[in-house]
């Protein structure tokens, strides 16, 4: 559960300094004091090729110590990308943990990692059945030559109910039967999980730091490490026992349930009549159970235009909504606070930034790092021709059996081909 991770304490990735002028470094504190909750990489003088080496270690010290990566973690993937200029590049750790990555230019990096384990390694750990590590962290870099730092990566956290697919690409104008799109969930779990009365809610994230909703004004609701906060939010139907889903099972949550191949033929749209679960849209399948509104307001627009990637879908246990603290916003308009316990899954998916207006930079971050170490940057509006074949996708870990957990958005997804509705 995503609330264990949020009460573990974390080590954010760490710059080591070298000798660096006063000049300098006032300089790169201001530079920090604009973007608070990112890490500053401090340049030193320049000798040699410009590189950033970063030591990729665990943070639990007895898995560490158990694998003998104490210095650092081998072979693990590592990716990094210049917030302003996707797409991301590639790489791999050494023997020693390190990763050197060259030519960088001044900017907002995203870097995250992972390392799943082979066989002989999960041996190793005994009874801790433990395949993957992953984590993530944004750092600023001020020029060309950059010191070194330190990637933190967790433990993994098996789910129970767990967000698998997003597919929800959006045309680049939408009419009342555009909702070809759909959530997936699944059974992680050893046992049959009843579906009746979990939430499905779209927690408050808007990323960029726009007049109308500046970044510090709304940073109450993002810097909770306790909760998650909402004002749209669905229900699964059922009143206890009417809904199972097996462990290994999934459901389908479509926008619209209909066939909408017919609606925009030849443009890739899906059939979602065979969704196990709808949204209550204005165009309904009466065939396919709808989710159920207990949330404080409807999207604008309606249930037929929700969930765009720039939301934040979360799972969570059933609750008495009118038992949760409400929170008024600086739009007057109240918010829902789910504690983290509560709180069974989440991911944070973003648009890359060449979406948003140049006048509006992203926010520092979306959510706390004990909540989402690094947020996802899936999103692909306005998209290609076939973007509606497309989706975001979970993981899954070595071995098979559960989907990939690590409280990381950026680590634990990535792009594939749609697994449901698609057309022959």
């Amino acid at each position: 559960m995503y609330g264990s991770v949020g009460g573990r304490e974390r080590r954010r990735a760490r710059p080591t300094h070298t000798a660096t002028s006063a000049a300098l470094l006032t300089i790169l504190s201001l530079l920090a004091a604009c973007e608070p909750d990112v890490s500053l990489v401090v340049p030193r003088p320049a000798q040699g090729e410009p590189s950033l080496r970063v030591t990729v270690r665990l943070e639990d010290p007895d898995l560490a110590a158990a694998l003998a990566w104490e210095d650092g973690v081998p072979d693990a993937d590592f990716w990094l990308i210049r917030q302003e200029d996707p797409p991301a590049r590639e790489l791999r750790s050494d023997s020693a943990g390190q990763v050197e990555v060259m030519e960088l230019i001044g900017g907002t990096y995203w870097i995250w990692a992972q390392r799943r384990l082979s066989e002989a390694e999960r041996a190793a750990l005994g009874e801790r059945d433990v395949r993957v590590f992953g984590g993530g962290d944004k750092i600023s870099v001020a020029s060309r030559e950059l010191d070194e730092l330190e990637l933190l990566l967790a433990t993994e956290d098996p789910g129970s109910l767990v967000l698998t697919e997003f597919a929800m690409a959006l045309p680049s104008s939408l009419g009342p039967q555009d909702g070809s799109r759909f959530i997936r969930v699944a059974n992680d779990s050893q046992e049959t999980v009843y579906l009746d009365g979990h939430i499905l809610g779209a927690g408050f994230i808007y990323p960029i730091d726009s007049p109308n909703w500046p970044c510090p004004v709304y940073e109450q609701f993002r810097s909770d490490p306790g909760a998650l906060y909402a004002s749209h939010v669905l229900a699964f139907p059922g009143l206890g026992h009417e809904y199972p889903l097996a462990p290994g099972a999934s459901v389908v949550i479509a926008v619209q349930a209909i066939d909408h191949t017919e609606v925009r033929p030849g443009e890739g749209y899906l059939d979602l009549r065979g969704a196990d679960f709808q949204l209550p849209s204005s165009i309904r399948n009466p065939n396919v159970p709808v989710m159920v509104d207990v949330g404080l307001y409807a999207p604008t627009g309606g249930w037929d235009r929700i969930f765009p990637l720039d939301l934040q879908p979360f799972l969570a246990r059933p609750v008495d909504i009118d038992g949760l603290e409400r929170r008024l916003d600086p739009h007057n308009r109240y918010r829902l606070r789910f504690p983290m316990e509560l709180v069974l899954d989440l991911a944070t998916l973003i648009h890359p930034i060449r979406f948003y207006h140049p006048s509006n930079p992203l926010c520092p971050r979306m959510l706390p790092p004990e909540t989402d170490r690094l947020e996802g940057m899936f999103g692909t509006y306005p998209g290609p021709p076939d973007a509606n074949q497309f989706s975001v996708q979970r993981k899954t870990v070595p071995g098979g059996g559960r989907h990939q957990r690590t409280g990381t958005t950026m680590a634990d997804f990535f792009r594939g081909p749609v697994t449901f509705g698609t057309v022959p």
